[in-house]
């Protein structure tokens, strides 16, 4: 396979945070910008402490940092791998086609399975990617499982069925042994 056949893009996905997540984020910059005019507005009585400027800092800073993990993820299939990207990370997680041995879109409980969204881990071995929602497609892979939320995981299953990765039917339960 030549290099550009291999970098070439089968298929691409983005699977967008929550809105709720963004709209805690807002409550907490007004809030915040509600506090700094309230601070600028006490200058006139005696001027505003060093340490409620630093405090605002710190909450500004902090709020941008969190609101780069909160972009959701990107998965993305080639013909020589699948490529999911955490966030703003600068590194994806690479999984090539060679060590999937089958994929199956399921239908899970993030709370009771992974204890929530994001970069997670459960006690029954599976790695899982996720943003939102309870949909994903299940990687069985040579070395373990692997979870990737998805918005249309059928569609992300006809994309690695499309570079050789064999696809099993729709599951409700994530613990399905590979059949």
């Amino acid at each position: 396979m030549s290099a550009d056949a291999a970098h070439s893009v089968v298929h691409r996905e983005h699977q967008p945070i929550v809105w709720w997540a963004w709209a805690i984020i807002a409550v907490i910059a007004v809030e915040t910008a509600w506090t700094l005019i309230a601070a600028a507005s006490s200058i006139r009585d005696g001027g505003v402490p060093s340490s409620t400027w630093v405090t605002l800092g710190v909450v500004f800073a902090a709020l941008g940092l969190i609101s780069l993990f909160l972009t959701g993820n990107r998965a993305i299939v080639r013909p020589d791998g699948v490529e999911v990207w955490v966030a703003k990370w600068p590194i994806p997680v690479r999984i090539p086609i060679a060590t999937i041995r089958a994929c199956r879109p399921v239908s899970y409980r993030p709370l009771r399975k992974f204890g929530g969204w994001g970069v997670r881990g459960s006690f029954s071995g599976i790695r899982a990617y996720t943003a939102r929602g309870n949909l994903g497609l299940l990687l069985y892979l040579d070395n373990g499982r692997t979870l990737i939320g998805s918005d249309d995981p059928e569609r992300l299953a006809r994309a690695l069925a499309s570079v050789g990765v064999e696809r099993l039917a729709f599951s409700d339960n994530i613990d399905a042994p590979m059949e």
